[in-house]
C-alpha cells in the first residue's frame, strides 16, 4: 500500500487488520499506525559583534541558540574560508566556539556556520559573516 506524501497529519492513527485462513485455522492481527510530527532541531545565531569588525588582535566568542524536541544535540562548526582547528580553543564540536586572537586575516569576511543534529539524525543550520578589520594605513 502506498500513500501520497503528506497525506495523513500528526497525531492520526492508521489500523491495518490482516485475518489468514487456512483450512480450518484462522489467524487474525491489527497494526495500528500513529503518525507524528517530526520537527528538526531549532538553531539561531545572533552577531556579538552588532554589526562591527573584529580586531585580528582579538578573540571571537559565537554562542547560539538550540534545541530540540528529540534529545540531546551535537554540534559542528565550520568556517569559510576555512581556518585551522587550533584557531578555536573550544574546537569545532562544542555549542560555544571561541576563535583564539591573531588565527584571522585582516580584511577576510569569515562564514561561521553551526550545524546542531539530534538523535533522529535531524539536522538544522545557521550562519554569520564577520569582517576582520583591515590593518590600518600608514
Amino acid at each position: 500500500i502506498e500513500f501520497p506524501e503528506n497525506h495523513f497529519k500528526p497525531g492520526e492513527t492508521l489500523k491495518f487488520s490482516v485475518t489468514v485462513t487456512k483450512s480450518s485455522r484462522q489467524e487474525h492481527q491489527t497494526v495500528e499506525i500513529k503518525f507524528v510530527e517530526i520537527k528538526p532541531p531549532s538553531i539561531s545565531l545572533d552577531d556579538p559583534l552588532r554589526g562591527q569588525v573584529l580586531n585580528p588582535t582579538d578573540s571571537l566568542l559565537l554562542k547560539p541558540q538550540a534545541k530540540s524536541p528529540n534529545g540531546r544535540l551535537t554540534y559542528l562548526w565550520s568556517t569559510s574560508p576555512p581556518l585551522p582547528t587550533a584557531a578555536f580553543s573550544t574546537g569545532i564540536t562544542r555549542k560555544h566556539l571561541r576563535l583564539l586572537p591573531n588565527f584571522a586575516t585582516e580584511g577576510i569576511t569569515y562564514t561561521f556556520t553551526i550545524t546542531v543534529t539530534d538523535p533522529k539524525s535531524l539536522s538544522n543550520s545557521s550562519s554569520i559573516a564577520i569582517k576582520v578589520n583591515d590593518r590600518p594605513s600608514k
